[in-house]
């Protein structure tokens, strides 16, 4: 959904993702005009589960307004039963991780769907209104509006939908519907697409009680050991951000978060042996350290730890078995 932190506008494009620390994209993408949004969704996984860690966090930064969203809301102020206008802006305030917002703009037009001739845009709009207001922290409110959303034919369009109906029914304690959701949100596709949805849904499904059931079905969508490699430095990953997210923050000048920085150097040293190194990295024991460690420092582990094959040690401790 991040994701759902957030998510890509229909029309005027933004991927859940962030976002973040503010969630400007939800993690779904592909309706009319976000099919490329989704595409490129597989580099970034990382900043997914960022989004989802973010946006499930007490004390979340408020997202600002930008300069799009202020002209659209001062063409609205003009025209207030404009409908496009409407839609418009509530997707400028999704892409802006306002979610309130968005969600209290696109329900003065929920009713007014009909009015869209065209049906891609209805589900859009329907959609979008339920993502808003489960960032928004309404979860019954967005189920009744999924209630409310007709099953869409093309595949792409009931991925992107199963895929929100999951996190919806997350938030709702409908483990069952949450798996199901989830598992034909994957139907029939590849492990990049399987391995990124997995990404920006695996809390929701963690919260609900289905996450070994859901996890048990991406690794069984590997297609071999760099497959379940990559999930499993994935799992790392995730596990480093929710920590992150959950430490108090020292004060003084604040590097990158970790995962972020992590997910630099794992784009640079993209083998097999560097996705374990990334593996290895985040079961440090000294994770606070690591987690304050230069992007040119964790460089420089993982490519010790490639060409070594094992874990350097810390001064005046064992190194951990990889």
């Amino acid at each position: 959904l991040r994701p759902l932190r957030g998510p890509a506008a229909v029309r005027g494009s933004v991927p859940p993702g962030g976002p973040p620390p503010r969630s400007r994209n939800g993690p779904h993408g592909p309706l009319p005009g976000e099919a490329a949004r989704m595409r490129s969704i597989d580099n970034n996984d990382i900043d997914s589960i960022k989004q989802k860690v973010e946006a499930a966090g007490p004390g979340r930064a408020a997202a600002s307004l930008t300069n799009s969203a202020k002209r659209i809301k001062d063409l609205l102020q003009q025209d207030p039963d404009n409908l496009a206008l409407l839609r418009d802006l509530g997707f400028a305030y999704a892409r802006d991780g306002l979610w309130r917002q968005c969600s209290n703009v696109l329900h003065r037009g929920w009713h007014r769907m009909a009015e869209l001739g065209d049906e891609g845009e209805r589900l859009a709009f329907g959609l979008k209104l339920c993502e808003s207001l489960h960032y928004a922290g309404r979860p019954a409110e967005a189920l009744a509006v999924l209630k409310g959303i007709p099953e869409p034919a093309s595949p792409e369009s009931l991925r992107i939908y199963s895929a929100i109906a999951c996190a919806v029914h997350a938030s709702n304690g409908g483990r069952q519907l949450a798996l199901k959701s989830f598992l034909r949100a994957i139907d029939g596709q590849s492990f990049d697409a399987v391995l990124s949805m997995w990404a920006v849904l695996r809390a929701d499904l963690k919260k609900v009680g289905a996450f070994d059931g859901a996890k048990g079905a991406v690794g069984r969508a590997a297609a071999n050991d760099e497959d379940l490699s990559r999930l499993e430095t994935l799992e790392n990953l995730a596990e480093a951000a929710e920590d992150e997210r959950s430490r108090p923050q020292a004060g003084g000048p604040q590097r990158p978060p970790l995962a972020k920085r992590v997910r630099l150097f794992w784009a640079t040293f993209s083998t097999r042996s560097a996705l374990l190194a990334a593996a290895r990295a985040l079961r440090f024991n000294d994770a606070v350290r690591l987690g304050r460690a230069g992007l040119s420092s964790l460089r420089a582990i993982a490519s010790r730890w490639c060409r070594r094959g094992r874990q350097p040690r810390r001064a005046g401790a064992a190194a951990l078995p990889g």
